[in-house]
Formats: C-alpha cells, structure tokens, sequence
C-alpha cells in the first residue's frame, strides 16, 4: 500500500475572489464571502443569504463579527488611522464611507488596491482613500472551527429550465416545418 504525501506549494499564494454585491444592502455578506474564499472556504452570495440574514438597512459591525464566527473565521475589530494600515493583516474589511463595507487586499506606500464589492477592484491613491475610509477595520483569519469548503452552487442552462413536457414533439414538428419550408423555395 502506499502513501500519497500532500504537495507542497511554498510558491503559490492564495487569490481573493471578487464577489460583487447584488443589492444595495449586501456588501457586508459579500467582503465575509471573499475573505473566506481567500482562506480556502468557497461560498456566494446565494448561500451567505441563506445562512445569515441581513436587513434591509445593510450589516452592522457587530453581525459582522457573528457572521465570521459562524464560517469559522477569528475577527479582530480595530480602530486605527490610514498610515497605520499597513501593519494590518490582509486580506481584511474595512468600513467605507459610514455606509458601506470593503475588503482591503494590498496596501503600497502610496496606495491600497480595494475589492469594492458595489463596483470591483479599484486601487486609491492614500490621499484619496483617506476621504472614505473611517478608522474601523476587522481582520479575520481562520480559528479552530474554520473548515475549506466549496458551497458555490453551479448552474446549467438545463437546471434553470427544469424539466420540459413534450420539447422532443415540439422540437420535430419545428424541425419537419424547417424542412418542409427549404423544399417549397
């Protein structure tokens, strides 16, 4: 019998998926969906919904917070300036604009690289993101619950239509019309 050893990749590092928001009230479910699938937990926005909740109004802090524990991440809210963003741990979310929530993937001397999930990734010059960003960040790495999951659910053209009656009688009958129109011209 032999053993399969895991292969390790010292090189490959892991990528933040960009989840963009459907809703206007989403964007909280949408930065905790990327920053799972950053550490390995695979999840849209269809089963965020369906597991937690949101208001109308949007996601507060703190039921961000409980979220995280419940996909097993270990959230540290912080409060801190822009230039002491760079000792935060990436990839986090950060509170934009007193209404809205982003995940800070990379921080440079003079600029961050956000995935906004109202519009994409944008990079902002620091001047510039100091206008939005508010002072509040959450850093969430994985915790002894964390487990790497793949809850993406795959849609076919197929699954959508659901099971047709009479499509095989109604597509000869299309078929033998087509035919019978080529011999007539």
């Amino acid at each position: 019998m032999t053993h399969k050893m895991p292969l390790l990749n010292f090189w490959v590092r892991s990528k933040l998926p960009l989840i963009l928001q459907t809703e206007a009230s989403e964007c909280g479910l949408a930065c905790l969906a990327m920053v799972a699938g950053y550490w390995g937990h695979t999840i849209d926005l269809v089963n965020m919904r369906r597991r937690f909740s949101v208001s109308l109004k949007g996601t507060t802090l703190k039921s961000l917070i409980l979220m995280a524990q419940g996909l097993g991440l270990q959230p540290r809210p912080l409060k801190l300036d822009l230039p002491s963003i760079m000792g935060l741990k990436l990839p986090c979310v950060l509170h934009w604009g007193m209404n809205h929530f982003v995940v800070l993937k990379k921080v440079t001397r003079n600029s961050i690289l956000i995935h906004d999930p109202a519009v994409g990734e944008r990079r902002l010059a620091l001047t510039e993101a100091s206008k939005y960003f508010t002072g509040i960040a959450l850093e969430l790495t994985p915790n002894g619950q964390f487990v790497k999951a793949n809850e993406k659910q795959e849609f076919s053209l197929l699954s959508l239509m659901g099971r047709v009656e009479g499509l095989s009688r109604s597509f000869t009958q299309l078929l033998l019309l087509g035919l019978a129109v080529q011999v007539c011209i």
